[in-house]
């Protein structure tokens, strides 16, 4: 059979069956998109004076035959949008029209279901519904703005033969059965639609040369293996999962692709080889078996990544190294050459790298890097040698909240200078006062004109912070023994609240559900204490036991390793 070239209306479609096959992209036409070809096929349709055989013409459709149906090579994203005009169109179309064409997805057979009977509501089920109901939704919007005819004019456009003229067609590119139609696929995309990495990969693996041993036998391993892609993309949706692995600094359409990046060692930051991963993947299958063993190479990555993962210890240490920026693959490649102890081991040390240091010595003003990787380590550690818990740090929470660091309780320099922030925070500590003349001398500046305010607020505000710290003005008080992990948004709301007012909020927290890092919660509860007279106050001795619990959890990771010594 020789490739065939010819232009068919839309009308001869309708009793075709077309397959998407397993290496193609799900549907993911824009807004943009979709209302371009309905202004484009209206704009023909409202032509005046117009030849008989005048038609508007869509891109091509390249197709290979399969079966009693057309496997789509190219053009899926078009047909699937008439199919979707056709849906937000059906009542009309029964009267003109009761064939349409069907389409199924060749690994994901739900998606063709949906694709018949569309169903807004399970929209957030997966990918592909969102974007077949989001062009739905856009193609309802467009026929909500024209008057009521253009529906039927529209769709008579449409589902003309050629008898009638005035139609719609498509240029039919019917290639021949010998030619591989991933190779054209690939050619087609490289140069035309900005596919991804893990597009073209999945392409050139699923190429039909790669699978020796008869035709049923490559049809059934290129199911398989895209199977396999499927399941492995499935589990990188999960937000837990995919925050372990990565600090969500750059977006994969396929998540799939962060492995290949990691396989390919690349690309260099700002690189402008777009197709740099696709291009490592394209020189190392040389040959038919290479693709097995290339695919296997990358189910290991993903195995491994799981079973740390799933492996509590693991989960966190490897965690907490990526939160700080360590390359994932580098872990990777040592974990492979050594064992379950060896591999700890080399965490241990490369977290000490991070951490060592003098913990009594650490200042807010000038190691607010270092107290926060200290602080992060306390929680992660402080979790993970509960061993009667199950409860694993929240790392997708800590990356999206932009955890930082936080005053437990306030300092001079954070004094609310704005008079609206003075009178929010004057009532706030009322409420908490017992002492008769500073509620007196409180009440009485909450009360005074907001330009007298600032002469006596400043003192007034000196004083409360001495009364919340057992006598002590704390503005020196900048160590980590006064500081703990909060979410950005909490922080902002406490950044100059005294001890008990932070303590009533993030005891609303738990209660609420919310999460908190673990020690947070534990230094608001007087977790490190000794002895818990008062609740209303951050003293001396609270420091000190807090102080003393992080150096004692973090023992092993922030001295040298070998030697007695901090450095």
């Amino acid at each position: 059979m020789d490739d065939k070239i010819s232009l068919k209306c839309i009308h001869d479609l309708l009793d075709y069956h077309f397959v998407i096959p397993s290496y193609q992209r799900g549907y993911r036409w824009t807004d943009q998109q979709v209302n371009d070809l309905l202004d484009d096929i209206w704009e023909f349709t409202q032509k005046g004076e117009k030849a008989k055989e005048e038609f508007y013409c869509l891109q091509p459709v390249v197709v290979a035959l399969d079966g009693d149906g057309y496997s789509v090579i190219d053009g899926q994203q078009r047909l699937t949008t008439i199919h979707i005009i056709f849906s937000v169109l059906k009542d009309i179309k029964r009267l003109i029209e009761e064939r349409s064409f069907t389409i199924e997805f060749a690994t994901r057979k739900d998606s063709g279901g949906f694709l018949q009977n569309i169903d807004l509501a399970r929209m957030d089920d997966n990918i592909d519904y969102y974007h077949i109901c989001r062009a739905f939704g856009t193609i309802e919007r467009w026929f909500a703005g024209k008057p009521g005819t253009v529906r039927v004019d529209f769709l008579n456009s449409l589902l003309r033969d050629d008898r009638s003229g005035n139609n719609v067609k498509v240029i039919w590119y019917e290639i021949d059965s010998t030619m591989d139609p991933i190779d054209i696929f690939t050619r087609i995309n490289m140069g035309k639609i900005p596919l991804t990495n893990a597009e073209l990969v999945k392409a050139l693996f699923l190429k039909r040369e790669n699978f020796q041993g008869g035709e049923d036998f490559s049809r059934l391993r290129q199911l398989e293996l895209a199977t396999e892609w499927d399941s492995i993309e499935y589990s990188l949706r999960s937000e837990e999962f995919w925050y372990f692995l990565t600090n969500g600094q750059k977006s994969y359409e396929s998540r799939i692709e962060f492995i290949f990046d990691l396989i390919a060692d690349g690309p260099a930051p700002g690189s402008l080889d777009r197709y740099y991963t696709f291009r490592h993947f394209d020189r190392q299958c040389n040959e038919p078996a290479a693709v097995e063993t290339i695919w296997q190479g990358i189910k290991n990555y993903f195995l491994t990544f799981s079973e740390w993962f799933d492996m509590r210890k693991y989960y966190h240490l490897v965690g907490y190294l990526i939160a700080l920026g360590e390359d994932l693959g580098e872990l990777k490649d040592h974990s492979s050459g050594s064992t379950k102890s060896q591999f700890e081991q080399y965490l241990v040390g490369r977290i000490g790298v991070h951490v060592r240091c003098s913990v009594d010595e650490l200042n807010y003003d000038d190691d607010k890097d270092k107290i926060r990787k200290v602080l992060l380590l306390f929680n992660i550690i402080t979790l993970l040698d509960s061993v009667n818990s199950n409860e694993r740090f929240q790392f997708g929470r800590y990356k999206i909240e932009d955890w930082d660091i936080e005053h437990i309780h306030a300092v001079q320099s954070e004094m609310p200078s704005a008079a609206s922030h003075q009178s929010d925070w004057l009532k706030e500590v009322l409420e908490f006062t017992d002492d008769i003349e500073l509620k007196k001398r409180i009440s009485s500046c909450i009360d005074a004109d907001p330009k007298l305010r600032s002469g006596i607020f400043e003192t007034l505000y000196n004083d409360i912070v001495k009364y919340y710290s057992e006598g002590e003005l704390i503005e020196d008080v900048q160590d980590i023994s006064n500081l703990a992990l909060l979410d950005s948004g909490t922080n902002r709301g406490l950044r100059n609240a005294v001890f008990p007012v932070k303590r009533k909020v993030i005891i609303e927290k738990d209660r609420q559900g919310l999460f908190l890092p673990l020690c947070t919660r534990n230094v608001f509860l007087k977790y490190y204490s000794d002895k818990v007279e008062q609740m209303t106050f951050w003293g001396k001795a609270d420091r000190q036991a807090y102080l003393g619990a992080i150096k004692q959890t973090l023992g092993r990771f922030i001295h040298d390793q070998g030697s007695d010594e901090r450095i």
